[in-house]
């Protein structure tokens, strides 16, 4: 949607960011080892008069039809917005200062996809307690690939067809809960686009749900005995059900490797700026992406291969250099970005050879 987002910021009168602006909200920085993690404070901040609140609501509407078409990367951001549109406040205009200041610095999003067998695979994941007045909010990663014998086995990457990602309603008490609710709503969200698939002429087998609780993925798969998990809403069972008609396949792995984790919480702009190149096709980047090289890591070839030419410095790059030079992960230097210099994390040459930057001896845990 080329210019979308150039003639929004012209209706909304807001002028080009003097910097650019790598993160479309604010990032509360988490507390390690605390003994106690309080909520953040109520926004007290002086409310907005009638045309104040008209002009946000405006602005989410218009970025949430474009976010949900191409850029992804500001669904989050327009989530947490959303809750406030009915009584904006001060809080809540910078905040959507910041985030038309992303918008402007990230003008022309473009998702790439790519041959498939167009068999739908889906990654769940949720958030517990992030989002005020104790919610919890759960994202999907929805997306078309080769089906596989095997269900662990991770399918070929793919641009995203549908992201769900949204608030839970319900206040939920445990983290397994909002991840078997995520499982829940991804699940509900996957039935028609099974049967639109299969109408198409796209048979379907069970379609894999890639989530990163154990419980979660036992309570689904009918492999944990209930105890305290009698406390759940029974609603969420249903995708149980689900597993046993054949047509899902609830499977854990961790959460490094879960594309959806993006979408459920507030990240800071170093790692926005080192992961965008994993959603979103960019031309101009020399980063590759962050999940392919995890992945291999997690589950290496076995025999070297020559890369196939690619039409960017991201494109089938990682799957031949994992038997050269390990992930981040597997030196035991954390999740998915390094400290500072973040575009020479991974830097190659037409020969896929991958280079390590000294950069990554002190990279950002995030949770």
């Amino acid at each position: 949607m080329p210019g979308y987002v150039d003639r929004a910021l012209t209706r909304f009168t807001h002028p080009t960011p003097p910097r650019p602006e790598h993160s479309p909200h604010t990032w509360l920085k988490p507390e390690y080892g605390a003994k106690v993690h309080f909520a953040p404070a109520d926004d007290s901040s002086p409310p907005l008069d009638a045309a104040g609140i008209k002009r946000i609501q405006e602005i989410v509407g218009v970025f949430l039809f474009y976010a949900r078409a191409v850029d992804l990367t500001m669904l989050p951001a327009l989530g947490t917005i959303s809750t406030q549109q009915a009584k904006p406040t001060t809080n809540t205009l910078t905040a959507i200062t910041k985030f038309l200041n992303y918008a402007a610095s990230n003008p022309d999003a473009c998702v790439r996809y790519r041959a498939s067998g167009m068999h739908l695979h889906i990654e769940s994941d949720a958030s517990y307690l992030s989002e005020p007045k104790a919610r919890s909010r759960y994202a999907g990663y929805h997306y078309l690939s080769e089906i596989s014998d095997d269900p662990a086995t991770p399918a070929a990457p793919n641009g995203a067809i549908h992201i769900p990602c949204q608030i839970l309603k319900e206040v939920v008490s445990s983290a397994a809960e909002a991840e078997l609710a995520g499982t829940f709503h991804n699940g509900k969200e996957a039935c028609p686009i099974r049967v639109c698939l299969e109408e198409l002429g796209h048979p379907q087998g069970p379609t894999p749900i890639i989530t990163d609780n154990s419980t979660a993925v036992g309570i689904a798969n009918d492999t944990v005995k209930q105890k305290r998990s009698k406390a759940m809403d029974m609603r969420f069972y249903w995708i149980r059900d689900r597993v046993r008609q054949g047509q899902f396949h609830i499977i854990w792995r961790k959460g490094a490797l879960n594309r959806a984790d993006y979408f459920t919480k507030h990240h800071p702009a170093a790692h926005h700026k080192a992961i965008r190149s994993s959603y979103l096709y960019d031309p101009n980047t020399s980063s590759t992406n962050y999940f392919q090289c995890l992945t291999n890591d997690e589950f290496p070839t076995t025999k070297a291969t020559t890369a196939p030419p690619a039409s960017s410095p991201d494109e089938g790059v990682c799957a031949s250099l994992r038997h050269i030079i390990p992930s981040p992960m597997s030196m035991g230097e954390g999740v998915l970005i390094p400290n500072r210099n973040l575009d020479n994390a991974y830097r190659f040459t037409q020969v896929p050879i991958c280079r390590r930057s000294n950069t990554h001896r002190h990279p950002h845990k995030l949770m």
